[in-house]
């Protein structure tokens, strides 16, 4: 499911990932402890800045969760974005240059 889903054999996971779990929590209490501050600086009272910053760290969680589940973009993707088309293909021929119309005289300061 989500970027596990694609073709083919699924290669060693990658060295170091193991600890993803704590990259989260972090990014979830780095951002709980800054809505807090913030509410607490514009006035709010603890309990209101805690319950925030507690939604806050969920909703960090869940985004995080989500996002892993993204699959990775198209092998061509690249060329796609970029416009490329094959070299067999075509070219449409440019759009033709067009002189833009002189100023109308009545527009100028101080009359024609």
């Amino acid at each position: 499911m989500g970027r596990h889903a694609t073709a083919g054999q699924a290669g060693p996971p990658a060295p170091g990932r193991h600890g993803l779990w704590w990259e989260r929590a972090a990014l979830a209490v780095v951002a709980a402890a800054t809505i807090t501050g913030v509410l607490r600086w514009a006035g709010q009272p603890w309990l209101t800045s805690l319950l925030v910053a507690g939604g806050v760290a969920v909703a960090v969680v869940v985004a995080a969760l989500v996002a892993a589940t993204v699959p990775p973009p198209h092998p061509h993707a690249h060329i796609l974005e970029r416009g490329h088309t094959p070299a067999s293909a075509p070219r449409p021929a440019p759009a033709p240059h067009r002189e833009p119309p002189p100023p109308d005289p009545r527009s100028w300061p101080g009359g024609p």
